[in-house]
């Protein structure tokens, strides 16, 4: 879906009523936040929404490094501590390294916004394998291993906060993105209830 679609105009345009009349800087104050996919899009406006709200924010991304360095910044300008954590989030590896910084740096995760995913458009009888395992990687796989690293971390603490950001296309009669992004709210609701 093009940046510029009613889908991301909405988002966009509904983010400002929702700062202005709901956040305060003391909402989230001594709150700590890992948003993934944070470098661009939605996930920059919801980790900027919550450095607004008082949270500090480690901000992740998989490869625009200049734009997430922008967000950092940002948060910075505004008085919250921010950190940029690089990570591919259908890595394991990285996935587990990430958190390691992020608890590291911030002591606790108090929320995780598990916003990180990727589109790759075709119908089912023109997608390859490749595209399919790359879109299942990052949107039910990325999804699941940083749900569970933070639900672990929550309870250690006893705290669960945990959002899930989805989306469904009609363009096509099944596609990767649809089953990857239902699959893991499923997940989520069976390990804590």
């Amino acid at each position: 879906m093009p940046a510029t679609s009613p889908t991301h105009l909405q988002a966009a345009t509904l983010l400002n009523p929702v700062r202005s009349k709901r956040l305060t800087p003391d909402l989230l104050r001594g709150q700590k936040a890992l948003v993934t996919g944070a470098g661009s899009g939605i996930g920059r406006a919801i980790a900027l929404a919550l450095a607004e709200a008082g949270a500090d924010v480690a901000v992740n991304f998989p490869a625009s490094e200049a734009e997430a360095h922008e967000v950092v910044a940002q948060i910075s300008r505004a008085g919250r501590k921010a950190i940029l954590v690089q990570a591919d989030v259908s890595q394991e590896e990285q996935v587990l390294e990430m958190f390691a910084r992020v608890i590291s740096a911030f002591g606790t995760i108090d929320v995780l916004i598990n916003n990180a995913g990727i589109q790759r458009d075709a119908s089912i009888d023109e997608m390859t394998l490749a595209q399919w395992n790359s879109v299942i990687s990052t949107n039910l796989t990325g999804q699941f291993l940083c749900a569970r690293e933070a639900i672990r971390e929550f309870k250690r603490r006893g705290v669960v906060r945990l959002v899930e950001i989805t989306e469904f296309h009609w363009a096509s009669v099944i596609s990767s993105i649809d089953a990857s992004l239902w699959i893991p709210a499923l997940l989520i609701k069976t390990s804590i209830g």
